[in-house]
């Protein structure tokens, strides 16, 4: 199956431009060398969705009280929480192979029990 795809045709523009098209859309920007220093660090496209909150309904102008800050503490907030879940994910995952190693173990009486590819299907996991 061949997938099609399309060329991505939006051009770069800087972290100054991005920020006066932020300001002409009604977003108030406390700091927009520190905002200039934060859309090049993070990438505006990955930041956008955190403006979304920010936007009016349907449209890409922002609510009246909107603030650049705020969305800065929205990625913030989602980064800490990714980080907290990543953590834990992670210890999961090894308890996780922990038991499953203890389980097949117990079971084999081989404690190189992955290696034995009589264990495994030849058509599903193809060891070779």
């Amino acid at each position: 199956m061949i997938m099609s795809y399309s060329l991505y045709s939006k051009p770069f523009r800087p972290p100054a431009d991005l920020v006066k098209d932020l300001q002409a859309k009604g977003l108030r920007i406390k700091d927009v060398n520190k905002a200039e220093r934060i859309l090049a660090d993070i990438n505006y496209y990955r930041f956008k969705i955190y403006l979304v909150p920010l936007q009016n309904s349907g449209s890409k102008i922002f609510k009246p009280n909107a603030v650049f800050e705020d969305a800065v503490q929205l990625y913030r907030f989602d980064d800490e929480l990714r980080d907290l879940l990543f953590s834990a994910i992670g210890r999961i995952e090894i308890k996780l192979r922990s038991k499953l190693d203890q389980v097949v173990c117990s079971h084999t009486q081989n404690p190189f029990w992955y290696l034995d590819k009589g264990l495994f299907g030849t058509g599903f996991y193809n060891v070779e």
